[in-house]
């Protein structure tokens, strides 16, 4: 969809063009070629934005919403995709589960829709339960960065419904923030304050 409102209402209207276009986007996904991954991520938002409500709903010759095809397969979907590209994936996502009116089959959207995050966060706080140095680990604190930063995308455009999500990981999430926060300090207090200017 672009700035003028004849492409989404067109959209709207074709249900078959607009999934076949949503198709087409998740296959640019894929594609290396430079910049073409950061169009599919943006065309894909402003889709979702835009026509939200028909992603929710069962389309005529269709089984399940459309919503339930791209969550059972965003694994597949977003696997090519750089950390910024999959927040704005969730963020769009985030919009369609938002158009949901029924707040039981939203719920379940939400949890289907966090579920790869959750995996992830899941693992790592689990091994930082067995031991605490793996939260000091580079690689570590990014993957932290990136769910955070996949919840805040996702939790933007679904709005308070997403509470449910947040109270999952709230908990962890205090007791990873004390922890990185004594990481810091610590680091300060051996190594002078130019450390915080390090990536």
């Amino acid at each position: 969809c672009t700035s003028s409102d004849n492409y989404p209402r067109f959209l709207r209207q074709h249900w078959k063009f607009l999934k076949t276009v949503v198709n087409k986007l998740f296959e640019f996904m894929h594609e290396t070629h430079d910049g073409v991954q950061d169009m599919a991520c943006d065309t894909f938002i402003k889709i979702a934005q835009k026509c939200k409500r028909h992603f929710v709903t069962v389309q005529v010759a269709e089984v399940m919403p459309f919503i339930e095809e791209i969550l059972n397969g965003i694994n597949a979907i977003i696997c090519d995709l750089q950390p910024h590209q999959v927040h704005t994936f969730y963020e769009a996502v985030g919009y369609m589960i938002q158009a949901q009116a029924d707040t039981v089959v939203q719920e379940r959207l939400i949890e289907k829709c966090m579920s790869l995050p959750n995996q992830v966060w899941d693992r790592i706080i689990n091994n930082a339960t067995h031991n605490v140095e793996t939260l000091k680990d580079p690689e570590c604190v990014k993957q932290l960065g990136n769910i955070l930063k996949t919840n805040v995308r996702a939790c933007q455009a679904i709005g308070h419904p997403f509470v449910t999500q947040l109270g999952r990981i709230y908990l962890d999430m205090l007791n990873v923030y004390q922890v990185l926060s004594e990481n810091i300090s610590s680091a300060v207090q051996q190594n002078g304050e130019q450390v915080l200017k390090q990536p």
